[in-house]
């Protein structure tokens, strides 16, 4: 018994392989409906976006006549809170109202993104929006009110500009070859996945291995529908003799 399962559970992979070559147009045809929806919904239906940086420089001089190995200890360090500090509900709040935005604090919080570039006390603010202009202007203010806060919060003595948000000219997303080459890769794999998983479930009886296989015996011969055939024929012979 243990035997015969085995045998049922095999899988034909030859089989497999041509079942899926007899249905790669149909996969094909599913992955290119995938990339054309995801290159035209990209591109009609999600609003562009654009993002302006601007990055303040953080030194916390605790001589002023000398830099100290412990000054750029303490500024890295400093650098690591300032990110959080720059996307405290204060900071939000502050440059929602200079800025005169209509958005929450959780909404702006979402469209601003916060980075130190490597081995450097530089800290990068970037604003994302899908009018450029309002990008500039807030990711400005937002600079602004930074530098103020981690003056005022946590008594560092430099915090300098370095540069100002750009106007954005180029939008940064969505990314609409990305999001094609995703679509169609999906709807591929899935589409093969459905094939092949029809394909396993499939235990339709077709052919005299089948049986063999099912019965766990050797198939001898095949025994032709004789009747069909001597029907077939006395049919032709009935239209014969009617013409």
């Amino acid at each position: 018994m243990d035997e015969k399962r085995k045998d049922e559970m095999e899988l034909d992979w030859g089989e497999l392989g041509g079942t899926l070559l007899s249905r790669m147009i149909l996969i094909l045809a599913v992955t290119l409906v995938c990339a054309f929806a995801a290159f035209f919904g990209t591109k009609w239906l999600i609003p562009l976006r654009y993002t302006s940086t601007a990055s303040i420089y953080i030194m916390n001089r605790q001589n002023n006549n000398q830099l100290s190995a412990s000054d750029l200890s303490s500024a890295d360090m400093l650098t690591k809170d300032c990110q959080k500090l720059a996307v405290s509900r204060g900071v939000l709040e502050e440059t929602i109202h200079r800025a005169k935005l209509s958005v929450s604090a959780e909404e702006l919080k979402k469209q601003i993104a916060v980075s130190v570039q490597n081995d450097t006390r530089v800290l990068d603010l970037s604003v994302t929006d899908e009018n450029p202009g309002r990008a500039k202007e807030t990711v400005d203010v937002l600079t602004d009110v930074t530098r103020e806060k981690i003056q005022e919060v946590m008594g560092v003595e430099e915090v300098n500009v370095i540069d100002y948000g750009q106007f954005p000219l180029a939008p940064s997303g969505p990314n609409i070859l990305m999001n094609t080459v995703l679509a169609g890769v999906l709807g591929f794999f899935v589409s093969a996945a459905a094939v092949v998983i029809r394909f396993v479930m499939d235990d339709t009886i077709k052919t005299s291995d089948d049986i063999a296989g099912y019965l766990n015996t050797v198939a001898i011969g095949i025994i032709p529908n004789v009747g069909d055939e001597k029907n077939g024929r006395s049919l032709k012979n009935g239209a014969k003799k009617r013409r």
